[in-house]
């Protein structure tokens, strides 16, 4: 008797033991869900910021540029459009200030060609900036025919 009294012991011991080690391997979940969600929202955080730090440079790019582009200060544009490429070589404004560029100096097709890229890169922008610099090109191509 005294060794079935045991043995039932043994096993009640054996079930808490299972139940203890379930008990810390949830625990041990609970704890890698929350590391991988606070892993994700500083993710998330740090992108919000660094788009910020983007949109800040962006618009001081265009703004810049736009500057140069109404002051007549072509070199320093080209040379702004340059360096601008060479750090954030997908910003459409490089290509859309690129045509503005050559559509001042009547260079129709390397005009048509940067507003391609342009319409690749913010196709968003066809409708409002594209199409009726395509209209002007196109005009000032009749123009000098």
């Amino acid at each position: 008797m005294e060794n079935e009294n045991t043995v039932r012991q043994l096993k009640h011991i054996k079930i808490w033991i299972a139940i203890g080690s379930l008990g810390f391997v949830l625990i041990g979940l609970a704890a890698l869900l929350l590391s991988l969600a606070s892993v994700a929202a500083f993710a998330a955080i740090e992108d919000e910021i660094s788009n910020d730090v983007e949109c800040g440079q962006t618009t001081s790019f265009k703004n810049q540029a736009s500057d140069f582009f109404e002051e007549g200060k072509l070199d320093e544009l080209i040379k702004l459009i340059e360096s601008r490429e060479l750090t954030h070589p997908n910003d459409a404004y490089i290509y859309l200030y690129r045509a503005r560029l050559h559509i001042v100096r009547n260079e129709w097709n390397s005009a048509l060609e940067a507003l391609d890229q342009t319409t690749l890169l913010s196709p968003s922008w066809e409708a409002e900036y594209i199409k009726p610099m395509v209209t002007v090109i196109n005009r000032k191509q009749g123009e000098s025919n």
